[in-house]
């Protein structure tokens, strides 16, 4: 096949009433072929939006003229949030290179979950050496 399609489902879980749209970068994409040879040249990263289907399931397709043989295929999802809500914005990414390298049919769907929200980590505690007791003033 000249032109190659890679189709990406991902079911979403976690914290996604606030979602409001998936994004991704996938690295490793061949950018040219030759007519002769179908020979692979060159690399670039494609990016795509995705379509929600359903309840948590959202999908998105990228037609490529190939994955390059030499590089990494890192598929990198961007978690968009409602704008009161986009503090909780991320990015995940996973190596999908074991599925893609050498891959040469027309067509190849991959299902991905993705589970929405960090762990939450705790920084360093916060000591008070001294409590001081200020006197309460009443206002009129």
């Amino acid at each position: 096949a000249f032109v190659q399609k890679l189709n990406i489902k991902i079911n979403v879980s976690g914290n996604t009433v606030p979602l409001s749209g998936l994004n991704c970068t996938l690295s490793g994409i061949s950018t040219a072929r030759y007519l002769a040879s179908r020979e692979r040249t060159g690399t670039a990263s494609a990016t795509a939006s995705f379509a929600k289907k359903a309840d948590n399931v959202w999908t998105a397709g990228l037609y490529v003229f190939g994955f390059s043989p030499a590089a990494e295929n890192i598929l990198a999802v961007e978690v968009l949030m409602k704008e009161e809500d986009s503090v909780f914005n991320e990015r995940q990414s996973v190596d999908l290179t074991p599925y893609l390298r050498g891959f040469d049919g027309d067509e190849i769907s991959l299902e991905l979950d993705l589970h929405i929200g960090r762990e939450l980590e705790i920084g360093g505690p916060v000591i008070i050496p001294d409590w001081e007791d200020t006197p309460e003033t009443e206002f009129p």
